[in-house]
């Protein structure tokens, strides 16, 4: 197994600050991600891989649930 992974800041156009969809994320969908505000960068949200994809399609699958709800 990988002895590290990699990550990605992916951007978001919402209309909600990245700690709160971080926090969201997490409350609503067991699903951490960092966000971008602890960075300096607002609406962009950190996002780990290198683990199972399986885990990682679930977690991007409980994002776009969350995304689709804050759309609404």
């Amino acid at each position: 197994a990988p002895e590290a992974g990699g990550f990605v800041y992916a951007k978001f156009d919402l209309a909600i600050a990245s700690t709160d969809l971080a926090e969201r994320a997490r409350r609503e969908k067991s699903t951490l991600v960092v966000p971008g505000d602890h960075f300096g960068m607002g609406k962009y949200l950190r996002l780990g891989f290198g683990y199972d994809p399986t885990v990682l399609r679930e977690g991007l699958r409980r994002m776009g649930d969350l995304i689709d709800t804050i759309r609404r």
